[in-house]
């Protein structure tokens, strides 16, 4: 008789326990870490960002990027220098918060922190070297980031040249709604 693989029934509630054998950074703050022990532990259980992928091996597709809390592949201008990335609806915060909805703002508010010096945990490179208007504000002469554009559930990123990679970028924890 042929066996098919079932999935297991997701459990609602209780308590994840997980332990390391080495240090896991020294904050658990996704705009602060950068160490890949605790990027994984974001990935797999605390922290969902608008482009994902899955914790397999490279040839079983572990390093495609796919839309998580995007609600689809974003757009890319012709020129790509701007990719308009759309939150998918209905999306909440966890407890205590699971009545604030997550919109596109929350994404720019977690990469303005990324650009505060402050906060950062060094590699705010990935993103401030490439979006419009994030060297004047991690340097204090703006207020905002111009090249990140925020409408509802609408995200345009605006960048100063063509990026191909964006979306993985947009996997990593700085980019984390907050």
């Amino acid at each position: 008789p042929e066996q098919t693989e079932t999935e297991p029934a997701l459990q609602q509630g209780g308590t994840l326990r997980l332990n390391l054998l080495d240090d896991s950074g020294i904050t658990f703050d996704p705009q602060k870490e950068y160490y890949s022990v605790t990027w994984e532990f974001y990935r797999c259980c605390l922290l969902r960002t608008l482009m994902s992928y899955l914790g397999l091996p490279s040839d079983q597709e572990g390093t495609t990027v796919f839309p998580d809390l995007a609600a689809e592949e974003p757009t890319i201008s012709a020129d790509g220098l701007t990719w308009t990335f759309t939150v998918r609806e209905g999306l909440t915060f966890a407890p205590p918060y699971q009545d604030v909805p997550i919109t596109a703002e929350d994404f720019v508010r977690a990469l303005e922190r990324e650009f505060t010096g402050a906060v950062s945990a060094g590699y705010a490179f990935y993103y401030s070297d490439i979006i419009e208007g994030a060297a004047e504000f991690s340097e204090g002469e703006a207020e905002t980031v111009s090249g990140l554009v925020a409408d509802g559930q609408t995200l345009e990123v605006h960048l100063t040249r063509p990026t191909g990679d964006l979306g993985f970028r947009f996997a990593m924890p700085a980019t984390a709604p907050i």
